[in-house]
């Protein structure tokens, strides 16, 4: 997925469990090598991403809205 981060950069993002900051199954939003909690994407919005990783990040409590054009 693509999301817009505060700068108003394009970053590549993934929810994913696995990452050694992901603990008890719960996934964590990972850009580049570094993964993200809820409150460090607070602000960035979604450009891309399918419904199916819309309601993952919502499920995971990141709620990011959709940017729109």
């Amino acid at each position: 997925m693509k999301l817009e981060d505060l700068s108003g950069k394009v970053r590549t993002a993934r929810l994913t469990t696995d990452h050694a900051s992901s603990s008890y199954g719960q996934p964590v939003l990972v850009v580049g090598k570094e993964a993200l909690g809820t409150l460090d994407v607070v602000g960035w919005q979604i450009v891309k991403a399918t419904e199916k990783d819309r309601e993952a990040l919502q499920r995971a409590r990141y709620h990011l809205p959709v940017k729109e054009d």
